[in-house]
């Protein structure tokens, strides 16, 4: 036999049914909207430690292309220095071989020699000059700027 159910528990069957059905649909729906947040985040964390990362790398890069740039300068400057000492020296030498020469009595050997002492100047100080001018130049590219003129020749005449 068959007991016929009442009205009312059939709408509470139904209404059971219905909360189930939507149960069903709702939990995957969540559970999906979480793991999908919790996945985002994953993502967004994984993106901004790469994007970390590349910075950090860029930034050492750069640091190191300074350092290098400023050793560089450095090392152009010492050679500078040494250049502007060589000729300090070449020309101190020349100041005393031109008091010895001046003080020789016969005027045409005066002459002779004062004249080949300013062909030994300037061949002492061309190179020397060159070798400032080259300095200088790589000097003033490394600085971004002008180059300085130095013409040596001209002063110490």
């Amino acid at each position: 036999m068959q007991t016929m159910t009442t009205w009312k528990q059939r709408k509470k069957v139904a209404k059971r049914q219905k909360l189930f059905r939507i149960g069903l649909a709702a939990v995957p729906f969540f559970f999906g909207v979480l793991v999908g947040l919790w996945w985002n985040d994953t993502q967004s964390t994984v993106q901004q430690l790469t994007y970390d990362l590349m910075r950090a790398q860029f930034d050492l890069a750069q640091a190191k292309v300074e350092l290098d740039k400023a050793s560089k300068i450095s090392n152009i400057r010492n050679n500078i220095e040494a250049v502007l000492l060589k000729i300090l020296d070449v020309n101190s030498k020349q100041s005393k071989r031109v008091e010895v020469a001046e003080k020789n009595m016969n005027k045409n050997t005066r002459e002779k020699a004062k004249r080949e002492l300013e062909l030994r100047w300037a061949s002492e100080l061309s190179p020397l000059q060159e070798q400032l001018t080259q300095l200088e130049q790589t000097l003033s590219e490394l600085e971004n700027r002008e180059p300085r003129n130095f013409d040596l020749l001209s002063m110490t005449k």
